[in-house]
């Protein structure tokens, strides 16, 4: 059975009631929402310091330190700037209020650039490729239903494999649109899978009938372009509809400034093939290994800059 563990509560100093663990409160040690040098009991034991119960906290602590200390200063510069906020309406009445920020903070906060932290955080990456960022980021973004699963019909011959007749795929992209209907109108990323394999992963930015109806035009003529005993690795050309045995639908939370381009990127990066470059069989691009890194940095800038604005927006 797994150790549990209790810290106390940073802001009334309380010991928290459901006990978490060990794994969590290395977690907390690397955010720096506990130090090495704060409390841990397991049951009803004897406090001890997380340094001492987890050796390997302090390593944990240093890890996003630098960043932490970057953010923390940015955060003490905006709080100031709102307290002067608050504290302008002490001043005499005059046409223009002025804020009387801390001087130092002041300029700090105007000169700030996010350039530091981001290199900070490819270097971490890079030295942790397994980071659960993308698959946790991937979680945060969809929607309590994501994805609708669909089962696609194969065509009437019964064939499955490699590039269909003309006549079998017409009769199994007709089946697909019946089988979806509704969700056809909507946007969003999806997934076509041949058997365990992610074959395609795309985006939908006017809808899902439409982006598909533009790949049923692109891949209906293969089988008279390619000869019948083509060996089907050297296929240049997206074919996933014509083997496609499974389609997901993700409709995503409105989250990131381009939430469909952004987890169409996580999610190709999620499902690629290490040896293709991190792309599943049918997508040429978008999919490299530094996308997903490209993909949380514009995330992390966009909370770095709602943490430099105000009521003012400067």
């Amino acid at each position: 059975m797994e150790n549990l563990y209790q810290y106390r509560d940073k802001v009334n100093g309380q010991w928290f009631s459901e006990p978490v663990s060990r794994e969590r409160i290395l977690e907390f040690v690397t955010r720096g929402t506990l130090t090495p040098y704060d409390f841990v009991q397991e049951d009803e034991s004897k406090p001890q310091m997380i340094r001492n119960a987890f050796p390997e906290a302090e390593d944990h602590w240093a890890k996003l330190r630098k960043i932490r200390v970057q953010l923390n200063r940015l955060w003490e510069a905006q709080l100031d700037d709102i307290m002067a906020i608050v504290s302008s309406g002490l001043l005499s009445k005059t046409k223009e209020k002025q804020r009387r920020c801390e001087t130092s903070l002041k300029g700090f906060r105007k000169e700030f650039s996010s350039d530091q932290i981001k290199e900070e955080i490819k270097r971490l990456w890079s030295d942790e490729p397994s980071s659960s960022f993308i698959e946790d980021e991937i979680n945060h973004r969809k929607l309590k239903g994501d994805p609708k699963t669909f089962d696609l019909r194969p065509p009437s011959s019964g064939i499955t494999e490699g590039l269909l007749s003309e006549e079998d795929f017409k009769e199994k992209f007709e089946n697909l649109k019946q089988d979806l209907k509704k969700p056809l109108k909507k946007k969003g990323v999806y997934v076509f899978w041949a058997g365990e394999q992610v074959t395609y992963v795309g985006e939908a930015t006017v809808g899902f009938k439409k982006r598909f109806n533009q790949h049923y035009n692109d891949q209906k003529g293969l089988t008279d372009k390619y000869p019948s005993d083509v060996n089907l690795s050297d296929i240049n050309d997206k074919w996933f509809l014509h083997d496609a045995t499974k389609l997901e639908l993700y409709i995503l939370k409105n989250v990131g400034t381009q939430s469909i381009s952004e987890f169409e990127s996580l999610m190709i990066f999620n499902h690629g093939n290490p040896d293709n470059k991190y792309l599943p069989r049918d997508n040429k691009q978008a999919g490299s290994s530094t996308a997903p890194v490209a993909v949380a940095l514009k995330i992390i800038e966009s909370e770095i800059r709602e943490l430099k604005s105000t009521a003012d927006g400067k």
